[in-house]
């Protein structure tokens, strides 16, 4: 929820439960969390594109031996267990931030960041964020 211009931030602990992930999507169906990772979203109505939001889901990690990151996004409860999601694809591992353009107003989001060790994928964290409603009084003409 965007107010008065101010972005929302919302922060996830992670639950202390890591569970090692294989490589298909259907083998992500149980939520799990490492201890040393933190969750954070921000989401606020795009400046640049009228009634567009802007989400950017960031993370923060003490795990030493990340060989890459992914995220992943859906807005179905059990879009994760079948394989309903969009995903980031393989980030660096320095990144600490995934922008998401595409989400639609007013939808309830669950996320996911996995990282890449010497094990394979493992979960780190998941959460969840709402996509603000932006209202834009500009002129129709504008926006295209």
């Amino acid at each position: 929820m965007n107010i008065g211009g101010l972005g929302l931030v919302l922060i996830a602990a992670a639950i202390p439960t890591p569970e090692r992930i294989l490589d298909e999507p259907g083998s992500y169906a149980k939520a799990a969390a490492d201890p040393s990772t933190r969750l954070s979203v921000t989401a606020h109505c795009s400046k640049e594109r009228p009634r567009a939001a802007e989400i950017s889901l960031g993370w923060s990690t003490t795990r030493a031996e990340v060989a890459a990151f992914r995220v992943d996004i859906t807005s179905v409860r059990d879009g994760f267990a079948t394989g309903k999601f969009v995903t980031s694809g393989e980030l660096i591992p320095g990144a600490r931030t995934f922008e998401f353009p595409d989400a639609r107003p007013g939808v309830y989001y669950y996320w996911r960041l996995l990282t890449k060790t010497e094990q394979g994928w493992v979960y780190a964290a998941n959460g969840r964020f709402d996509a603000p409603i932006c209202p834009w009084d500009g002129d129709e003409e504008e926006k295209e």
